[in-house]
This record gives structure tokens, C-alpha cells and sequence, in this order.
């Protein structure tokens, strides 16, 4: 029931219907809060999910400190290499890029990246997506020339792994045509 009652939260607030998402948010954690305690990790999917909620909906505190509980439990219980303590990063990272506070969003965006290299590789998918990620806070920061750099690392190893047709590889493809376009209106500028 939490779970479901999770979903309807999420789906609430794709829709624009954040209140009634919230209450479905409230009840999903005070049922998970009974059957699995505060500390576990069940309580820190929970957590994430929530945080992943209150982000969709603009409740950035709270977001913060449902991605924060999440993220301490899973890290003591899992480790920091642990697919699910670097999920928390990552969305982590979003939050703070929806607030405008790049810095943290880039600590733990790269956090996220040495985590996944040292378990996976430098030619990991993840490490592309977390290219992708750090790629796009710049550009969402002004800096199309490191935004450049970050895509086009992150389309070379999304392209290898998945094949230039992919969705994946078509998202990179987007972003780095944003990036594109705006080096080409600062040469125009400085021009």
C-alpha cells in the first residue's frame, strides 16, 4: 500500500496536483515508518522517493531532507560505492541544480562519478550519464565551453555502449546541441 500510495504521489505531482500528491506522500512514509522503522533501508527508498516528490513539487527543504535521510542511511548500511548511496547523490545533485546552488550540485554530481568509476570503469554507461549530468550544470551555469567538454565525453561512451540510435545517446545529443548553439552566440558576441 505504501508503495502504491508512492506512485499516486509522484503521478499527483507530474499532473500539478501537488496537494493531493502530498498527502499520498505523508500516508506512503507513515506506513513504511510503522512496517519498517525509521533507520532501515526500506524507510531510505522511501526517503528517496519522497525527496524525489518534494522536488518535482518545488518543496525544496523538504526535499532536502528526505534526500539527506536517504542518503545517510544508505551510505552506513551499504557503503559509498553502493548503487543506492550514489542514487542519493545523483539526486541530490538535481536538487541542488533546481535551486541554483551549482557547487553543491557539481560536488555531488562528481561524487557520484568517482563512485561509479572506481566500481565500473572510466567507460562505464554510468559514468556517461554522470558526464551528462555534470555537462548540463554547466551549461545551466553559463559555461559552454566545459559543458562541451563534459557531453562530449559522455556521447563518446553513451554512443560505444548503446549505439548512436539509442534515447540515451539522442539526450546527450540534445543537451550538446544547446551547448552547441550557445558557443556560437558567444563568438558572435565577442565578435
Amino acid at each position: 500500500v505504501a508503495e502504491d500510495l508512492m506512485r499516486a504521489a509522484q503521478l499527483s505531482a507530474r499532473r500539478g496536483r501537488a496537494e493531493a500528491g502530498e498527502i499520498s506522500a505523508k500516508r506512503s512514509l507513515t506506513i513504511a515508518r510503522i512496517i519498517h522503522g525509521d533507520e532501515s533501508l526500506a524507510m531510505a527508498r522511501f526517503q528517496l522517493a519522497v525527496g524525489d516528490f518534494y522536488r518535482t513539487v518545488g518543496r525544496f527543504d523538504l526535499a532536502h531532507a528526505s534526500l539527506l535521510k536517504a542518503g545517510r542511511i544508505f551510505q552506513r548500511e551499504r557503503g559509498d560505492r553502493h548503487p543506492e548511496s550514489i542514487e542519493a547523490w545523483i539526486q541530490g545533485g538535481h536538487l541542488e541544480k533546481s535551486q541554483h546552488r551549482f557547487r553543491e550540485a557539481d560536488t555531488l554530481y562528481r561524487r557520484a562519478m568517482a563512485a561509479h568509476i572506481r566500481t565500473e570503469g572510466k567507460r562505464a554507461l554510468s559514468v556517461g550519464t554522470d558526464l551528462l549530468h555534470v555537462g548540463d550544470l554547466s551549461r545551466a551555469e553559463g559555461k559552454p565551453k566545459a559543458a562541451f567538454k563534459m557531453l562530449r565525453a559522455s556521447l563518446e561512451i553513451r554512443e560505444a555502449g548503446l549505439g548512436p540510435g539509442h534515447p540515451d545517446v539522442a539526450e546527450t545529443e540534445e543537451v550538446l546541441a544547446e551547448v552547441q548553439v550557445l558557443l556560437r552566440l558567444s563568438l558572435i558576441h565577442i565578435s
